[in-house]
């Protein structure tokens, strides 16, 4: 339960908000990520084709950086004037632990598949990039969404913006960016 301080005339209310988990938030990340293990397969090598063939080229260190754009919106928007849904330390606190979590679990999972790479290296699955933004696109979402409705669509666009750079860049298969968006 999440308690959100809000300050008024010289004093301090506190009010009771909760954040209730329903298993159906669970469908869109638990198919994500059974698409990604489905998609391991020659499905990910016709994807790899295709982009060999028509984005040989392609180079860019855009998602590098763009991954953070949703963990850096989360305050942007609050200096901007946007009331997000807790408060400063409520948000710092379930920011920290989302990214421990979601950065632990890629980690374990990348040394345990030590999947190999479009272009050779290794460490492909899943993409740790995509997972990194796709954490943040949801606490920007889940902070902003309710008075904001157009944020989980920049949010979201934005983390499969970095899935996409990702497997054009031959750093990830189409798998890896799936499961990681999961």
């Amino acid at each position: 339960k999440l308690i959100c301080a809000k300050c008024t005339t010289g004093s301090l209310n506190i009010v009771n908000k909760s954040f209730k988990f329903k298993e159906k938030q669970l469908i869109l990340p638990a198919s994500l990520m059974v698409l990604g293990v489905l998609a391991n397969d020659e499905f990910k090598h016709h994807i790899k084709n295709f982009r060999n063939e028509n984005f040989s080229n392609f180079r860019t260190k855009t998602d590098d950086f763009l991954q953070f754009a949703p963990h850096v919106l989360v305050y942007a928007f609050e200096s901007a004037g946007m009331k997000p849904q807790t408060d400063f330390n409520n948000r710092a606190a379930i920011f920290i632990k989302g990214e421990l979590l979601t950065l632990g679990i890629t980690y374990v999972l990348k040394n345990s598949f030590n999947a190999i790479r479009p272009d050779g290296a290794s460490l492909s699955f899943p993409s740790g990039h995509t997972a990194f933004a796709f954490s943040g696109a949801t606490l920007l979402a889940i902070e902003y969404g309710e008075n904001h409705p157009w944020v989980p669509y920049v949010a979201y666009g934005t983390a499969s913006t970095v899935g996409f750079m990702r497997m054009a860049n031959n750093r990830h298969y189409i798998s890896d960016v799936l499961f990681g968006a999961g």
